[in-house]
């Protein structure tokens, strides 16, 4: 969470409602040492950007 907030300049408690958001859109996964792009969020962006 940490990296997130120095790298968007955004606060937790701003971060956390997009975050969850992408979670239930299987696009994100939370773990114990922080957040990860999904398997389906990889796809996402390819398709759309990559």
């Amino acid at each position: 969470m940490r990296d997130l907030e120095l790298n968007t300049s955004l606060s937790e408690w701003k971060l956390r409602p997009h975050l969850e958001d992408l979670k239930e859109a299987s696009l994100i996964v939370e773990h114990p040492e922080g957040f990860q792009v999904a398997p389906k969020g990889k796809h996402f962006y390819q398709s759309n950007w990559g």
